[in-house]
């Protein structure tokens, strides 16, 4: 299979790896900046926005939200 390159949702960066969420790329150096992150973080609440916008188009999420 191809290592294809896709740009990160995160960081905006082209990227062969990483990990899919709703057909979006976080690359491994977000994920690992995500994984260690403490509540309180700078960068915490950047990160849980992204990843919440990742969702906030599903139908799943929409539901959870009473929308």
């Amino acid at each position: 299979m191809k290592n294809l390159k896709k740009i990160c949702f995160i960081c905006g960066k082209e990227k062969s790896g990483g990990i899919i969420l709703k057909d979006k790329l976080i690359c491994e150096s977000c994920e690992k900046k995500i994984v260690n992150l403490e509540p309180g973080n700078d960068f915490y609440e950047y990160y849980k926005n992204k990843i919440r916008a990742i969702y906030k188009g599903s139908s799943d999420y929409r539901k959870r939200m009473g929308e």
